[in-house]
């Protein structure tokens, strides 16, 4: 008989419908702060017992265990009790109370199951699993959609969750993918596979063929499997079969080097890579030099690089623009989307955002 694995990936990446100027940090007084597009503002007198910082909303449960957001310039208490789970995407909110899956939406709360099998989410998009109906169900865009029935059990095998798509092998081995409110069925069952934002990228298992799914159309982007490879935003980037390392990026390869990295990652729109000891960054359609050697610890989320240089100085990148933050000796660094948050000092709390240190 052959062994069914599910296999659930949460990929943190994403297209925004949001500003993303969200960061929280806690005083030396340990009055809790949220700074939003440049300004702090105090939301609360004792600390908090977690938080999550999104791209819509900072999310937070408080003092006495009641669960709060910070929204659109206002503090809203969304439970009274405290929530099992919570999860804060660029552009959603997603949480468990007792037994209901809630999703948090452009200003609107919604039930989207109880008791689910299973859930997975990206930022745009949450995936979860009808058990009593046995459908596999998805919410995009502010709808529920249902997207397969299983006839005894769940209707897929493995399953990938992106930002604002989902990729599935079903029961009969056919490869699915799930994108915009629509069902594409591309092959059978590929011999591996991996998603992003608007792509998804799969080795055929027939003919080992490198394929390449964005925004809709399915390209060959190789005749042969690569060596390796990784979707993000509106890119993959992979090593081909002769060691050249490549991206596809908004429906153009390019070829980044003639020999193999010794690391690359894919973070958001950020792809981040070795080049001879140097560390580099691909973005927006280019390559950018960030330093002559590999920095021991560095930080990357959309638009952003950040690192500690030889110097133990905190250097930013954002944006094709590179500089340094802070000259001082840093207790703690955080990175939430555009805004790199750092503790320097006595508990000295400081912020960088688009070029600025607030």
């Amino acid at each position: 008989m052959k062994r069914i694995i599910l296999t659930l990936l949460v990929v943190i990446l994403s297209l925004s419908a949001y500003s993303q100027t969200l960061s929280a940090y806690t005083d030396y007084r340990d009055y809790f702060y949220v700074f939003d597009d440049g300004h702090s503002q105090m939301l609360e007198y004792f600390p908090t017992q977690s938080y999550r910082v999104g791209g819509a909303c900072l999310a937070y449960i408080d003092n006495r265990g009641v669960f709060k957001i910070f929204f659109r310039n206002n503090k809203i208490t969304l439970e009274k009790y405290r929530v099992t789970k919570y999860f804060a995407t660029n552009n959603l909110l997603v949480y468990t109370l007792e037994s209901q899956l809630v999703v948090f939406d452009r200003g609107k709360r919604l039930t989207l199951i109880y008791n689910p099998g299973f859930y997975a989410f990206g930022d745009s998009i949450v995936a979860f699993y009808d058990e009593p109906s046995s459908y596999l169900k998805a919410y995009y865009d502010g709808e529920i959609t249902e997207v397969e029935a299983g006839l005894s059990g769940r209707p897929m095998k493995s399953m990938i969750v992106g930002d604002n798509l989902f990729a599935y092998v079903d029961q009969a081995d056919y490869f699915k993918i799930f994108y915009q409110g629509s069902l594409i069925e591309e092959s059978y069952s590929p011999n591996s596979y991996k998603v992003g934002s608007n792509t998804v990228a799969y080795v055929s298992d027939a003919d080992l063929e490198f394929k390449i799914f964005y925004e809709g159309t399915t390209i060959t982007a190789e005749n042969f499997e690569p060596q390796s490879y990784k979707a993000g935003e509106d890119m993959v980037a992979y090593v081909d079969e002769t060691g050249s390392f490549k991206v596809f990026y908004k429906g153009e390869t390019i070829e980044l080097s003639t020999f193999k990295p010794e690391f690359y990652r894919i973070k958001k729109n950020m792809l981040i890579y070795s080049e001879q000891d140097y560390l580099m960054v691909f973005t927006n359609g280019k390559s950018y030099t960030l330093s002559n050697y590999i920095p021991e610890k560095y930080y990357v989320h959309r638009n952003v690089v950040a690192f500690i240089d030889d110097q133990n100085q905190l250097v930013g990148f954002y944006k094709g623009e590179q500089e340094i933050i802070s000259y001082e000796k840093l207790n703690s660094i955080e990175i939430f989307a555009n805004v790199v948050s750092f503790e320097i000092g006595i508990h000295t709390n400081k912020t960088y955002y688009k070029g600025n240190v607030y």
